[in-house]
């Protein structure tokens, strides 16, 4: 198993080591990264925003973990209350398209479907303050893995 993590501890924070994370996800998800970055992006600017209540500073924690060079698995947590997260799911699960429909015009609610959509799997904790995305690996990305020695440096 290959472990990453990162804290970060304000939205600008964040910002900065943005690109540096997006470089790290296009080594995993060669063809794909673009949908997976936006899908962290999102999950990351959730825990700012929502999580400590747009108050933009707080410790949020990413981890990238590769499991048996078959599935990666992304984590972002923060030290809010949290809230039904796997609640939005499942009506994302229910209504698919017309979910968006109802949000496409809106400034909020469309990050939660667009990590759904870039994710095999999606599940939040109990508390609600952690989110997990779960992608398999392409052989393309099984390939591109083990031609290079990937590493977050910050």
């Amino acid at each position: 198993m290959k472990r990453w993590e990162v804290k970060v501890y304000s939205i600008e924070g964040y910002t900065c080591i943005r690109p540096t994370i997006g470089n790290f996800l296009k080594r995993i998800f060669p063809k794909d990264h673009f949908f997976m970055e936006i899908a962290v992006n999102e999950a990351m600017n959730n825990a700012f925003l929502h999580g400590y209540k747009n108050k933009n500073c707080g410790r949020v924690s990413l981890k990238i973990e590769i499991m048996n060079d078959r599935r990666c698995i992304i984590r972002v947590e923060d030290q809010g209350e949290g809230f039904e997260g796997n609640e939005k799911i499942r009506v994302i699960e229910k209504e698919q398209e017309g979910y968006l429909d109802d949000r496409l015009l809106h400034e909020t609610g469309r990050g939660i479907y667009i990590m759904y959509q870039a994710s095999d799997c999606m599940i939040y904790n109990r508390l609600g303050n952690k989110v997990m995305m779960l992608k398999e690996l392409s052989m393309d990305h099984i390939r591109s893995m083990n031609n290079k020695e990937a590493s977050l440096t910050l």
